[in-house]
């Protein structure tokens, strides 16, 4: 909706919109919202009235949007009738929790309930880029915040936020305390940067949140640097180090099957959060040494809450750019060509230019969250439509933002979810007597758009296969392009023989005709001579 005023005082505007399909039966009361502006010595105001029953948000809510000329404002509403959700709920800090129904509500009773059913390749989360960078604590000289602070809240307010997934990047400073930190190189200047929050205060607000809120947690260590010993990489003696301090987070995920581990992401959040909160710490990866050299499968702590990244196959490629248009084309292309073949990360982060980064401490250019806040307010509105293509339905599995400070990623997280678990389909495949299918089978939450994967129909000895109930002819088949469920059985046939007896001169069988007999049966046939003849040999 775009709103503009016109300069005069005391002036306002409303349009409705109602859902298709959620009348009374008399074709009345549907369930609507009204978008409402107006202008008054208060100032201008931007607002939205929802006129519908929901378990999630209170009937006939007003919800304030603030306004901003020339600015953005999301609002996310998305569920069903008499259960809906919006970017304003109160408790998106318990999106996971509520959605499985271990919260306290009736997994019913959500909109979102099948959320727990889906494999985590499928769903989309939140996460925040460089997520320690809300603290400035020592640095190089030329390091400034507006050059290296990427958030504006701790990750325990991220998390009340509803942000699951975080770009920790462990530094050695000080006096050899371990920080999260922002460092990078040029020829120039060498290495600059600031250290964040410290992993002290970082294994602190992850426990203060698990211990009262059953969610899903995912740490991601990369870009480690020593900044006390020239900025080299850790040693393996540092990184286990900071291992052991990371051991005091709570509520680890523990998974020693090694065929386990390299499969994490189809995991599911009922398996996971079902009865109590899971911390899942990945190591390795971008800057970093090979991941079975800092954290090899002989350590006594590999699977005990630490997984190599490779576990998640996360596709991280972020645009380099610091126009939000660039930076949004950058990263859809690289969706629609790499997800869902990769665990996708969407990262919506514009990078200042060299003149940004140089100039931004004396006011004359945009800092990090001055470009975050230019681009996150688009975030809702251009990457919703973007992830349907072509016909398909794509999944950000994390959506990656400088500057949480609010929970409308988390929201739009849900939105998307809520569409996928809508808009895809059941696959199942059913063997009819004397056969089975070999493949898997049901195959649930198949994308809108994508495919299923192979099945074959396998016939029992002595029978073979006839086709699918649906008419699909051969025994292997991939479901393509699929945009509703299927459901197909496999028939499967005897196979029969013509036995056809015959007598020689001087007698006679009985049955005397040829005998149609299944595999795997028998028949037979008497054998008379006649008179003066005997019975000589039976070929």
């Amino acid at each position: 909706v775009y709103v503009e005023f016109d300069g005069y005082w005391d002036s306002e505007a409303e349009t409705r919109y109602r859902f298709a399909g959620t009348e009374d039966s008399d074709g009345t009361n549907h369930d609507r919202f009204h978008i409402y502006v107006n202008e008054d010595n208060f100032g201008q105001n931007l607002k939205v009235w929802l006129v519908l029953n929901s378990q999630n948000t209170d009937t006939e809510t007003r919800l304030n949007l603030g306004f901003e000329h020339d600015g953005v404002r999301a609002f996310i509403i998305a569920g069903e009738h008499d259960n809906y959700l919006t970017n304003l709920a109160k408790w998106a800090m318990d999106w996971m929790s509520r959605a499985i129904g271990t919260y306290g509500d009736p997994a019913g009773d959500f909109p979102l309930h099948k959320v727990g059913d889906l494999p985590l390749s499928k769903l989309a989360i939140t996460g925040s880029h460089d997520s320690g960078m809300s603290e400035k604590n020592l640095g190089t000289a030329l390091a400034s915040e507006c050059n290296t602070l990427t958030q504006d809240k701790s990750i325990y307010d991220q998390l009340r936020y509803g942000t699951r997934y975080f770009d920790i990047r462990p530094v050695i400073g000080g006096s050899n305390k371990y920080y999260t930190g922002h460092y990078g190189y040029s020829d120039e200047v060498g290495w600059q940067g600031v250290n964040g929050q410290s992993i002290d205060d970082i294994v602190a607000d992850i426990n203060r949140f698990t211990a009262s809120h059953n969610e899903l947690v995912i740490l991601h260590l990369t870009h480690a640097r020593n900044t006390n010993t020239g900025y080299r990489r850790f040693t393996k003696e540092e990184w286990y180090n900071l291992f052991l301090k990371l051991e005091g987070i709570n509520h680890r995920y523990i998974e020693t099957d090694s065929s386990k581990i390299s499969e994490l992401k189809n995991l599911t959040l009922n398996e996971l959060i079902s009865n109590r909160s899971q911390v899942i710490i990945l190591v390795g990866g971008q800057d970093c040494d090979p991941t079975d050299e800092i954290l090899p499968a002989y350590y006594d702590i590999y699977g005990q809450g630490f997984f190599p990244h490779e576990s998640f196959d996360i596709y991280d490629s972020y645009a380099d750019k610091n126009e939000w248009e660039s930076m949004r084309d950058n990263q859809v292309a690289k969706l629609l060509d790499k997800s869902p073949s990769h665990y996708f990360l969407f990262s919506w982060t514009l990078t200042q230019d060299e003149d940004q980064a140089t100039w931004c401490a004396a006011g004359l250019a945009d800092s990090i969250i001055d470009l975050a806040e230019e681009a996150n307010p688009h975030l809702s509105r251009e990457l919703y439509w973007r992830t349907y293509d072509g016909g398909k339905i794509y999944t950000p599995n994390i959506i990656y933002t400088d500057l949480i400070v609010h929970n409308t990623p988390a929201m739009l997280a849900l939105a998307i979810n809520y569409r996928y678990i809508n808009k895809s389909s059941t696959l199942t495949y059913v063997a009819g007597p004397h056969g089975t299918i070999d493949g898997i089978t049901p195959q649930t939450f198949v994308g809108y758009g994508w495919n299923g994967t192979e099945v074959t129909a396998t016939p029992d000895t002595c029978y073979y296969f006839t086709g699918w109930s649906d008419g699909y002819p051969p025994a292997a088949r991939t479901d393509t392009n699929v945009t509703k469920d299927i459901a197909v059985t496999a028939n499967f046939a005897v196979h029969t023989y013509t036995v056809t007896p015959s007598a020689g001169t001087g007698g006679s069988t009985d049955p005397s005709t040829a005998q149609t007999v299944n595999c795997g049966s028998s028949t037979s046939f008497g054998i008379t001579a006649d008179s003066h003849y005997h019975i000589d040999t039976v070929s």
